[in-house]
């Protein structure tokens, strides 16, 4: 036993000594030999016995070598013996099958020392076929459990460890050849051209083994070594090799595209829900909350993503967010341009306003009849920043709109106006419009405090931007007039010093007999026109309804004017009721022999002086503005109702030709072949009066489409001419959500991209999954550190 032990130690210090003795084992013939058999001959035999005395007495040195013999126990032995030769006799072989055995040059063989011919190093930045893929795939060499890594390493401090090939299973392997480690699938499948550069693992062995396991990990997460992964996968299938690279390379794009179709999806839902993306800090971020949301929903996609991609490559930045917010706005403003590039006319609405910042924004949007949905649309295109605000600079900014759209300047058949301003605000009587300013101020004093709201009666605020919403708050200021006087008179001896002298102001503004009298009368024309404006709010209000409208507003006022006498004494009855509560006298201003501001009115009486001064300018300022704005005498447009039938059939064949001349002419069109046949298509189908009263242009048009192509055009010129501009003043509300106070410093394509996407974000929704694939495709035209 002692002895046993001591044979075993000596052992290991005659490997120490001299490394390059390993013990021999038995040389295996070359397959190439075992397959070339020939006839049974005498010199076959006497070949075949040397052999066996050949393995015979190596097998004796190798026996000698490996067990020392006594002399070596006691140390008597020559330091300088030539052990070459024993060396070379005692190399080791890798037993194979002739059918397994791989095709290769005998370049590719290292003569010094036999290695096996599955090593990877032997194939590695060389061409290979799909027999030698297949092949090592199988059967790649693994070094033995005894395999002494020490003698590879240049480091003494860093070896090989054998159990790595378990961890990294099944892509880590070790090559003799090249002493160090390589990617099994990297090196049989790497692409020549990839994104950054291959070194270890692929082009040459991995040898740095201190960093074996952040490096490995590293390599495993690489963009080329998971294509490689997928093309070994296919490999298997049986399918060509270039087929397997290309499919490979296809999942990593796919793979990475739902990564950022995830995060569009996120931006969206922000967009079309007013959130804001970001927060105070990194954490607080709503954008970043949904990022995780999805994660625990279950986006292993984006999970792996976040928690194994390049830390610069999150695409979560807030340069990457303006981008892709851009691109939503701009796909969806496209696809709004698109459908109006295929109609025969469109017009233009634009409207300005100021956001909370201070900057001019000029709110522009488009109106056009749709075939495809057979309804008229008037749809949202985005602001656009004024640097002044004159008439030329927004015309500039309109053409620049129409150009940039690619839309075509002819099928431009009008603008659009704003009635509102005709009523109230921009009323040719001074008085008007500063009782109307008065009234905002007052307002707006009160809504600024919560503690000033509770002195006076909640009185909505006058938005610009909402018809109804403005009558409704003037006639709510008219009912609690009363009270709003008291209050600011209250407030005007009591609280800050601030607040004191504003009340005061407002007080005396709205104690003037001229502020309670215009009141009572922009109240009362308020409630008249209330029902009409809510109706021009409508996106399919066409021209022949509101010229209805209009005329039935004329018809109002023009009688209001002709019994304008008794109408003074109603106004004034009710303003000496308001005026009586709160001590107020309604006298007749002053006369003097040479006015300066004003002029001496001739009226011996307050009601006369009330009816010359304000009630009659008013109401012509109404019927005036009304007319130059809407006259049919002035608009060639207003002649193409006659194509209406409830007012063609009124008309004889005759007559309606001559109506018809002003609107061809303008618009150059041609209906003298299809006039008369479109006249006696609807007195064919005998119709009521209250039916043909009914039929929208919409339902008209549909009736033209197939054989009246001229009349068609000039229905679709009638539906695309503005009535109102109600949908761009609608964008104003949106422009207030997005852009508040702690978001002001918003750039101008971020602005625009997200009020696209809050304003139409019912199309949005519907057509999402288009929508997110348009804007990837926009954001992959770049160079991306993701392969998209």
């Amino acid at each position: 036993m002692d002895k046993e032990k001591k044979k075993t130690s000596w052992g290991k210090l005659w490997t120490k000594k001299y490394p390059w003795i390993k013990k021999a084992k038995p040389v295996a013939p070359p397959l190439s030999s075992q397959s070339e058999a020939g006839t049974s001959s005498q010199s076959d035999a006497v070949t075949s016995s040397q052999s066996e005395a050949e393995v015979s007495n190596l097998s004796a040195s190798a026996m000698q070598i490996n067990e020392p013999t006594d002399a070596m126990e006691t140390e008597n032995y020559d330091e300088n013996t030539d052990f070459t030769e024993m060396h070379e006799t005692t190399s080791e072989t890798t037993e194979t099958h002739e059918e397994d055995s791989i095709p290769m040059d005998d370049s590719t063989i290292d003569t010094t020392e036999v290695i096996s011919e599955f090593d990877l190093g032997l194939f590695m930045n060389k061409p290979l076929s799909s027999e030698q893929r297949s092949l090592l795939l199988k059967r790649c060499w693994v070094p033995p459990q005894d395999y002494d890594f020490a003698v590879d390493s240049d480091d003494s401090k860093r070896n090989f460890l054998h159990n790595w090939l378990q961890v990294y299973k099944p892509w880590l392997v070790y090559s003799k050849k090249e002493k160090g480690a390589l990617c099994l699938h990297c090196v049989l499948f790497h692409k020549t051209t990839v994104q950054g550069f291959l070194g270890a693992f692929v082009v040459k062995s991995f040898t740095k083994y201190k960093d074996m396991h952040e490096l490995s990990r590293n390599h495993a997460r690489s963009k080329w070594h998971q294509t490689s992964m997928k093309a070994a996968i296919e490999f298997t299938t049986a399918k060509p090799v270039d087929l397997q690279m290309v499919t490979g390379h296809q999942k990593l794009i796919e793979e990475n595209k739902k990564i950022i179709r995830s995060i569009i999806s996120n931006i969206i839902f922000c967009g079309t829900t007013d959130s804001p993306l970001r927060g105070k800090d990194e954490d607080s971020r709503i954008f970043m909350d949904l990022i995780r949301l999805r994660i625990e929903a279950g986006d292993e996609s984006l999970k792996k993503h976040f928690e194994e991609g390049p830390k610069n490559a999150k695409y979560t930045s807030p340069e990457i967010q303006n981008e892709i917010i851009a691109l939503c706005g701009e796909v969806v403003k496209d696809m709004i341009i698109a459908d109006a590039k295929k109609a025969s006319a469109y017009s233009i609405l634009a409207d300005e306003t100021a956001d909370i910042s201070g900057k001019e924004q000029l709110s522009l949007g488009i109106r056009f009849y749709d075939k495809s949905q057979a309804k008229l649309r008037e749809e949202f295109m985005g602001f656009s920043e004024l640097n002044a605000m004159d008439a030329p600079t927004i015309a500039d900014e309109i053409d620049h709109a129409v150009v940039s759209c690619e839309l075509e300047p002819n099928k431009c058949v009008g603008q659009g106006h704003t009635l509102n301003l005709v009523v109230n605000d921009l009323n040719t009587v001074p008085e008007v419009r500063n009782t109307i300013g008065t009234i905002k101020d007052i307002i707006r004093f009160f809504r600024e405090s919560v503690l000033r709201r509770k002195c006076a009666p909640n009185i909505p605020a006058l938005c610009e931007t909402r018809w109804s919403q403005k009558h409704k708050s003037i006639a709510v200021f008219k009912e609690n007039f009363v009270e709003i006087v008291n209050a600011l008179l209250t407030l005007s001896t009591e609280g800050n010093a601030k607040t004191r002298s504003a009340a005061f102001q407002l007080h005396s503004a709205a104690t003037k007999p001229v502020f309670i009298i215009c009141t009572s009368i922009i109240a009362k024309y308020s409630d008249i026109l209330e029902p009409v404006v809510n109706g021009l709010q409508s996106k399919s209000l066409d021209l022949l309804k509101c010229k209805d409208h209009l005329d039935r507003i004329a018809t109002v006022i023009s009688s209001h004017r002709t019994a304008v006498d008794a109408l003074i004494d109603e106004i004034l009855d009710e303003a000496k009721e308001i005026a009586k509560s709160i001590d107020i006298e309604l006298d007749m201003p002053r006369l003097t022999q040479r006015q300066q501001h004003r002029s001496n009115q001739p009226a011996s009486n307050p009601n006369d002086y009330w009816k010359i001064s304000l009630l009659i300018p008013y109401l012509d300022s109404l019927i005036s503005s009304l007319a130059n704005r809407f006259a049919s005498s002035n608009l060639p447009a207003f002649s193409l109702l006659t194509l209406h039938p409830y007012i063609m059939l009124k008309k004889s064949i005759g007559d309606l030709k001559e109506d018809i001349k002003p609107f061809s002419e303008f618009y150059e069109l041609d209906l003298s072949a299809e006039i008369e046949l479109w006249y006696n298509t609807w007195k064919d189908k005998q119709l009521s009066g209250v039916a043909m009263e009914n039929l929208e242009v919409c339902d008209v048009i549909t009736e033209a489409d197939t054989f009246f192509p001229a009349v068609s055009h000039a229905l679709e010129i009638l539906l695309a001419l503005p009535c109102t501009t109600c949908t761009v003043e609608r964008s104003f509300s949106t422009l207030r959500r997005v852009k508040t106070w702690l978001r002001s410093t918003m750039g101008e394509n971020r602005l625009n991209g997200l009020c696209m996407l809050s304003v139409h974000r019912k199309m949005v929704k519907e057509r999402k999954t288009e929508i997110v694939d348009e804007v990837l495709r926009k954001f992959a035209e770049n160079l991306r550190k993701l392969v998209l």
